[in-house]
């Protein structure tokens, strides 16, 4: 069994476009319980990487352990080959043959499935939060995590003169956000100079 894992990642235009950020409160409120600490926690990592690496890259088991404050812990049931496959049990990723795994860059909104495993004074929060976010249309949205990706990969960067704008362009076009939404989160960037 090797310790070295290919991770890629799952190309979903919709989810892409309209998932959340593993960052955002919907995250961290609904999908933590539902993965627990030590996956979220991993998927976090994985999804940081993806971002500077976004054709894939590989990761070694053991390390990646380490990395998050496990140890350094190999093996069939390890922490990390444990979280890799609760990923693909509930839609977050897939196994994409030997040692290869690809990861979803958002996180779908919960399904009816997923709710349920929330304990019952989450699922009450959970329901509130659907009936308050009933007064955000899509589009704004769609534009706010437009942003806070974008804002994460600037933050992430070392290179923070002008000519990032043109990756951070091309890495929300291909994660399926619109060319008119592109461009008003990377003017809106330029203008509060959040680049610098």
């Amino acid at each position: 069994m090797t310790n070295l894992i290919a991770i890629k990642p799952l190309k979903d235009p919709i989810i892409d476009t309209l998932g959340y950020d593993s960052n955002d409160d919907y995250c961290k409120n609904f999908w933590l319980p539902i993965l627990g600490p030590t996956a979220f926690l991993l998927l976090k990592h994985l999804i940081e990487k993806l971002e500077e690496n976004p054709e894939g890259y590989h990761i070694d088991i053991g390390r990646t352990s380490q990395n998050i404050g496990l140890g350094f812990r190999i093996g069939k049931h390890s922490p990390v080959r444990k979280s890799l496959e609760r990923y693909c049990v509930l839609g977050l990723g897939k196994h994409n043959g030997g040692a290869s795994f690809v990861i979803r860059r958002s996180l779908p909104p919960l399904s009816n499935r997923h709710v349920g495993m929330l304990p019952d004074f989450i699922t009450t929060k959970y329901s509130q939060w659907l009936s308050d976010s009933d007064d955000v249309t899509p589009g704004i949205r769609t534009r706010s995590r437009a942003s806070q990706y974008a804002t994460r990969v600037l933050r992430n960067r070392s290179d923070k003169d002008t000519e990032v704008f043109f990756d951070i362009e091309k890495m929300l076009l291909d994660r399926g956000f619109t060319p008119s939404v592109t461009t008003e989160v990377i003017e809106k960037m330029k203008k509060t100079k959040k680049w610098l």
